[in-house]
């Protein structure tokens, strides 16, 4: 399985502490293992894994490529719903 991180994923884990990065690293872990759990629907092909109490990473997953792209990863709640809103637009 060949993970990616996009560009917005990347500058996303750059800000946070290392706690918080490896809490997310230890999730893609979980993901490549498991495969994906929650799809979004209403149009929005990607996934969402709940990270710790308010964190989110939205991603996709593709199993003939076997790749998992992690599109981006939100610490705070706040920030993954205003860009789910805009996204979903």
């Amino acid at each position: 399985m060949q993970v990616i991180f996009d560009e917005d994923a990347q500058r996303d884990l750059k800000k946070m502490d290392g706690s918080e990065r490896f809490l997310f690293h230890q999730h893609v872990k979980k993901i490549v293992e498991t495969g994906p759990r929650r799809h979004f629907g209403h149009g929005i092909d990607a996934y969402k894994e709940n990270v710790g109490a308010d964190g989110r990473m939205v991603f996709t997953w593709d199993d003939d490529e076997e790749t998992l792209r992690i599109l981006r990863c939100f610490t705070d709640h706040k920030d993954y719903e205003k860009w789910y809103k805009s996204y979903k637009k």
